[in-house]
């Protein structure tokens, strides 16, 4: 089971707040994709509306990685037009 993401309490707070119900959390659900394959998809947050609409919600931190920001760092320094655009 793949590590909660940093903002998942606070989504489900909000949701709360808004007038959700949580009705699970973090789990797998297994879709088949043939007769010997399948793949697992991960659920973060299951919540019921007050209407008694469901959502099934994943939430993702998208920071970028060491190496992204390096690259941008790199290619800012070396190619003299990216600096007259920041100026």
């Amino acid at each position: 089971m793949p590590a909660r993401d940093r903002y998942h309490d606070i989504v489900v707070r909000c949701l709360i707040q808004a007038g959700w119900s949580i009705i699970r959390e973090q789990y797998a659900v297994v879709v088949a994709e043939g007769e010997d394959s399948f793949r697992r998809l991960f659920i973060n947050i299951t919540a019921e509306s007050q209407t008694a609409q469901i959502v099934l919600i994943e939430v993702k931190v998208l920071d970028p990685s060491p190496v992204r920001q390096f690259l941008s760092i790199s290619i800012y320094f070396l190619n003299p037009a990216h600096r007259k655009l920041a100026a």
